[in-house]
């Protein structure tokens, strides 16, 4: 027997010592159904390949958290020209001569 929430043989997830270890600090709770949840009661979200143990380090860890940030270098059809939205923004600065 393979233990789903850590992957060590020889217990199931209702017998395995490191979930027993996390629902008795708090840091995990059972459900209203029984299902092993974070104590907000927010599911744990494993990957196919991995463990409730390995998701709970990860998230900890900050593994999960990803950047959706793209930053776009010199674009060479637009050779200094302001976008639509920039020219409304933009004020000419006017000197005296």
């Amino acid at each position: 027997m393979i233990c789903y929430s850590c992957g060590e043989t020889g217990h199931g997830i209702t017998r395995c010592p490191h979930i027993s270890d996390l629902l008795e600090k708090g840091i995990l709770a059972n459900d209203f159904a029984g299902r092993i949840v974070y104590k907000d009661g927010s599911p744990i979200k494993c990957r196919p390949d991995e463990t409730y143990i390995q998701a709970y380090e990860h998230k900890q860890c900050g593994q999960y958290l990803k950047s959706h940030f793209v930053m776009i270098a010199d674009d060479p059809d637009n050779e200094g020209y302001l976008s639509d939205t920039e020219e409304e923004d933009f004020e000419p600065i006017q000197e005296d001569i």
